[in-house]
């Protein structure tokens, strides 16, 4: 009575019996990261052969990701490759860059070139005097973050017209 169960997820089939196959570990390792894209599983029965496939579907997010053609090298840096002339009010930008006390994130973390890097501190640095980010302390006796007072010369807003150092 054991029938057959054939997975075809990555091209070749694997035939098991079904028994062994209740729990199936490899449909756990299916992800929507860019790498394996996201997948759907299609069960079809033929007689006595059920054939569990991966199809691969395209991702709801597509137009909101940044195309490859816009790369100009692959193995740059990140704001390098994408060509991102970023600025201090870019604070989405500049905040994936710190860590939660305020300070910028070592540059083997961030992957940054050495002129990025250095660009990228200038840019913490502004955005956090005009008061666009915050400056954090480390957590005191009851957990709680601690936020820094700003400074009494920069309590009124920073404005940085003009342009920063050509690259």
């Amino acid at each position: 009575m054991a029938s057959l169960i054939t997975l075809r997820l990555f091209g070749a089939p694997l035939r098991k019996n079904l028994s062994i196959c209740r729990t199936l570990p490899v449909i756990a390792s299916f992800s929507s990261s860019k790498r394996l894209q996201l997948k759907q599983i299609v069960c079809k029965t033929e007689g006595n052969v059920t054939t569990i496939e991966g199809v691969r579907i395209p991702s709801p997010r597509k137009d909101n990701v940044i195309p490859e053609k816009y790369f100009s090298k692959p193995t740059a840096c990140p704001l390098c490759r994408l060509n991102l002339k970023v600025k201090y009010s870019d604070v989405l930008i500049v905040s994936q860059f710190v860590d939660a006390f305020g300070k910028l994130l070592p540059q083997h973390v961030t992957k940054l070139c050495n002129r990025q890097h250095k660009h990228m501190n200038m840019l913490v640095n502004f955005a956090t005097r005009a008061g666009l980010l915050r400056s954090l302390a480390p957590p005191g006796p009851d957990g709680k973050p601690n936020y820094k007072p700003p400074y009494k010369y920069l309590k009124y807003n920073v404005h940085y017209e003009k342009p920063l150092k050509k690259h």
